[in-house]
């Protein structure tokens, strides 16, 4: 098949992917482990022809209604799916081969778990860097990297072949906790998406925040949501962090404030938030503001955040854009940095467990921003009753 390369990956897209270092395809011939889990495999074939290679991907969002046809960018959860099961990283069994865990597909629920729920990120990490989660269109032979958000597991294969008689030619895929080339997948967007020679895709949906919106914060390169709690650090001030729960709970719901004067709150609900405009965040369980914790810093010497209602700076945080493009209003999934305005470093979290739960992940202000220092609107909520 000739490759299209000016194709855009979107919602509901067939694909095929193909494996960075082995060069196979992702596929399943629904046949069952006879281990583990004893649920249906997911391997990879040099055969881009055999049945089971396709898969769609959706965007995996439920607020938004249906988002078919709307385009997939980095930073975006996901999830994929072969006929009526869902690829899922299985955290309680290892893989035949190794100690790495299960990469299965499942029959779907209901609901799609957070086990199945994917961030797309580009192909590797750069430290320091963020040029690559800038690009945000993943078009055709994009390299990508999917990273399960309950586990931060990594969709991974290798050279090992399943042991059980029957797959004895295929090899493994598993969910990888480390990072490596081995994690890089390049995307085939599939000949069967084209109507009459194109693929129509849809605008992205966009949602304009408000003085007074109820949000969640996702972390662009986890995948994870930005969180609060009662648990103190040893400054007596609420612990930061962020989460990886789905479905989503009401310690990640936040209320931006905007204001009209230094000290003093905008009332109308009607102004908007803008690229550089300065605001603070509200956590809404606990009515306390994000802060810079002055003078404290972390035992790993990067500068401490906190909930507080001591000593407010009210105009705490600055929305930075990535590219120059972004401009004017901030919508629900632009893809940006949050500066602190008092000492000018960049919120970041990565997957190392928190300073003070250890179950929840690293949330402080780093001098250089990064991949982990990319935040996104996942949710704007005109209430928090759905949510526990």
């Amino acid at each position: 098949m000739q490759k299209q390369f000016d194709l855009q990956l979107f919602s509901g897209a067939i694909i095929q992917l193909r494996h960075f270092r082995t060069n196979e395809y992702l596929f399943s011939n629904q046949i069952k482990l006879v281990s583990g889990s004893k649920e249906t495999m997911l391997g990879c074939t040099k055969n881009s022809y055999q049945e089971g290679t396709k898969f769609e991907i959706h965007l995996a969002y439920t607020d938004f209604g249906n988002m078919l046809y709307q385009p997939i960018r980095y930073g975006d959860l996901v999830y994929l799916k072969q006929l009526d099961k869902i690829i899922t990283i299985n955290i309680n069994n290892k893989s035949q081969t190794t100690n790495q865990k299960e990469a299965i597909l499942l029959d779907k629920k209901y609901e799609i778990m957070g086990n199945q729920i994917f961030v797309i990120t580009p192909s590797e990490i750069w430290e320091g860097s963020i040029l690559k989660i800038r690009e945000q269109t993943i078009e055709q032979a994009s390299i990508i990297r999917l990273i399960n958000v309950s586990s931060n597991f990594s969709l991974h294969s290798h050279t090992n072949y399943y042991k059980q008689k029957d797959l004895l030619d295929c090899r493994e895929v598993t969910g990888y906790q480390e990072r490596d080339q081995n994690d890089d997948w390049f995307v085939n967007i599939h000949e069967i998406n084209l109507i009459n020679g194109m693929i129509h895709i849809l605008p992205r949906f966009a949602k304009p925040i408000f003085h007074g919106s109820l949000v969640i914060i996702r972390n662009a390169f986890l995948g994870t949501a930005l969180n609060s709690h009662s648990i103190l650090l040893k400054s007596k001030k609420q612990e930061v962090t962020t989460n990886s729960v789905i479905p989503r709970v009401s310690n990640e719901l936040w209320e931006v404030v905007l204001m009209k004067n230094e000290g003093q709150r905008k009332c109308s609900i009607e102004v908007q938030l803008f690229y550089g405009q300065k605001f603070s965040l509200l956590h809404s369980n606990t009515n306390q503001f994000l802060k810079y914790n002055q003078g404290q810093t972390n035992n790993d010497k990067t500068f401490q955040i906190c909930c507080s209602d001591e000593d407010l700076f009210l105009e705490e945080w600055s929305i930075i854009p990535l590219s120059q493009q972004q401009s004017g209003a901030v919508f629900c999934n632009d893809l940006f940095l949050i500066q602190n305005n008092f000492c000018q470093q960049y919120l970041t979290s990565i997957a190392e467990s928190s300073y003070i739960t250890k179950q929840q992940y690293k949330t402080f202000l780093t001098q250089q921003p990064k991949n982990a220092s990319v935040w996104t609107i996942e949710a704007i909520l005109n209430n928090k009753q759905n949510y526990s």
